[in-house]
């Protein structure tokens, strides 16, 4: 199944798990009606940055600002990879205060031209992107991911949860790193199944 798919099955378990349970029958109606009331916000929320983006994208290629800034980093004699790595470290700060998805449609339509343009492969930037707002999901002062793992385990303070997370920070740079440095890693196996 899809990951869509496997996220509704989820969703439809927890559901029948909860009608199940001994819990306080009392407080059974509220609380559903306070997840509803979550996820439509939540999903709200998410249809209204897609709109946003779908415009920004639309007004950015009406006035041609993704080709114009490509052609002028392709023609500035900068290194390449200096130029990718410097893209890259952009999602940092851009992950202390928006969620991965923000990030995503925002920058990509300005960012993968001028990737495209310099000759590298797009799934190999495409990874890197993706690792870069994975970061971002446990850095703070946003760090969505941190603020999950506080909301479930209560007795556990955030500050504790974004100190523990500094060691998947270090790791995830040293992932980015080898991927930067050997772009095989991510790119063997595609050009496998399509037979290159």
């Amino acid at each position: 199944m899809t990951p869509t798919e496997a996220a509704a099955i989820g969703a439809l378990a927890a559901f029948l798990m909860l009608l199940l349970s001994r819990s306080d029958r009392a407080q059974l109606g509220p609380n559903l009606l306070e997840s509803f009331r979550s996820t439509a916000t939540t999903t709200v929320m998410i249809l209204f940055t897609m709109i946003g983006a779908g415009i920004f994208s639309y007004f950015l290629t009406l006035v041609q600002i993704p080709q114009i800034v490509a052609e002028a980093i392709v023609e500035s004699g900068v290194p390449p990879h200096l130029v990718v790595a410097i893209l890259l470290l952009l999602y940092i700060p851009l992950g202390m205060f928006l969620d991965a998805f923000s990030m995503l449609v925002i920058t990509l339509p300005i960012v993968f031209p001028t990737v495209t343009g310099l000759g590298f492969d797009p799934i190999w930037f495409g990874i890197l992107c993706v690792k870069m707002c994975e970061i971002g999901l446990i850095t703070p002062p946003v760090g969505l991911n941190c603020f999950v793992i506080a909301g479930i385990d209560r007795d556990t303070s955030l500050s504790d949860v974004f100190r523990g997370a500094l060691w998947f920070v270090v790791m995830e740079m040293f992932t980015i790193a080898l991927i930067f440095l050997f772009p095989v890693i991510v790119t063997w196996l595609p050009e496998t199944m399509m037979g290159r």
